[in-house]
């Protein structure tokens, strides 16, 4: 723990990406799971994180940047209709922001954060260790991953055949 003291030195950025034109489950990032809103489990993580100290929620949606608002997220502006489409780039959307949070509040992150609002059960510290280990090694990125619950067969089946990913 001695090489991260200086964490709270570091601009530590948290984004939620919240597009709104999902196709397989329309408005998945705000359907409501035991009454609260997708994304707002995801939200609550990452507020209590211990390195975290700015979370931006990224959205393309009015009706999700008020939704997004009253459960306490920040989202300073709409992401563009560009990088809001099923085949956007996900690094896409997130250099918009950067570059815009950059150009209009001379804000640049040390280290960004990215965070799936269809993840709700990923637990503050899981993300907390992950930064840990950025910060103590210093390495440029890191990931949270999790034994799989069953094969992956059975995980990719899709309308009765499987769909092949490449890695």
């Amino acid at each position: 723990m001695k090489n991260i003291i200086h964490y709270r030195q570091k601009k530590i950025l948290a984004i939620i990406g919240l597009r709104s034109g999902s196709k397989g489950l329309k408005d998945k990032n705000i359907k409501k799971l035991n009454g609260k809103p997708l994304f707002a489990y995801i939200l609550s993580a990452a507020k209590k994180s211990r390195y975290i100290n700015r979370i931006i929620c990224s959205t393309d949606s009015v009706k999700y940047k008020k939704l997004i608002n009253k459960y306490g997220g920040e989202t300073p502006f709409l992401r563009s209709k560009k990088f809001s489409k099923d085949n956007s780039p996900e690094t896409d959307f997130i250099k918009d922001l950067i570059k815009n949070l950059r150009i209009k509040q001379n804000y640049v992150p040390d280290i960004v954060v990215r965070l799936l609002a269809t993840c709700p059960f990923q637990k503050t510290k899981d993300i907390d260790d992950a930064i840990k280990i950025v910060l103590k090694d210093n390495y440029d990125s890191s990931v949270v991953i999790s034994k799989a619950k069953q094969h992956p067969e059975k995980a990719l089946k899709i309308n009765g055949k499987y769909k092949k990913y490449v890695t």
